[in-house]
């Protein structure tokens, strides 16, 4: 049933109500209707006493209505700011995976890109980066202390590609990967934001 229908149901039976009301009082006070100016005075009191609740159930039904528009208003609200996050997390994930391959390639992740990941991240995150001890915040350190140095590469690349053995023929280990920390931190909040993201992006408010 639609709301425009219930309004006017609300109305015709408030009508009946009053009208009904209106004569077992005239039927049971006689002296009500003695005369023509009494009975007109009789007939106008129901008549304002209808006016008065059909005033009440107005006034109900706007507030209803206005009530109705700002919880819709609400919804429309919440899931618009919950696609901004969306796309928020997004662009963070497609700025860490341009920072990984700038490390795997060996050349300066941009710093504009390396801030706009700390900044959405900082954003997604502010309850755990409250908590110095947190995973979240030694990752964002990670990041925030992050300088390219290009003689790090340059030996890193050297020293990789120098077969070098010890005297007993073993070849010795690896070096690590100058940014191997960095990178490691950047997968990391990678999985963190997918994982926020399935959590606590739903469209609930669209769909009721």
């Amino acid at each position: 049933m639609s709301s425009k229908l219930k309004h006017l149901i609300t109305h015709c039976l408030a009508f009946l109500i009053t009208a009904g009301f209106a004569a077992l009082v005239l039927y049971m006070r006689p002296t009500l209707t003695k005369d023509a100016a009494t009975t007109v005075g009789s007939v106008g009191s129901f008549i304002t006493l209808y006016g008065v609740v059909f005033a009440l159930i107005e006034l109900a039904y706007t507030r209803s209505a206005a009530e109705l528009a700002a919880t819709a208003a609400k919804r429309v609200f919440d899931a618009m700011s919950r696609l901004g996050a969306v796309e928020q997390i997004t662009d963070c994930q497609a700025y860490i995976k341009t920072a990984v391959a700038c490390i795997d390639d060996g050349v300066a992740v941009p710093s504009a890109v390396m801030l706009d990941i700390v900044k959405i991240y900082s954003r997604v995150f502010q309850v755990q980066l409250e908590d110095a001890s947190s995973e979240h915040r030694k990752n964002r350190s990670l990041l925030e202390a992050y300088r390219f140095d290009s003689a790090r590469y340059d030996s890193f690349n050297a020293q990789g590609k120098t077969a070098i053995t010890s005297s007993s023929g073993s070849a010795r280990r690896s070096p690590p990967h100058p940014y191997a920390k960095t990178r490691q931190a950047l997968i990391a909040m990678a999985g963190q934001l997918s994982s926020h993201q399935s959590k606590h992006t739903t469209f609930a408010e669209i769909r009721q």
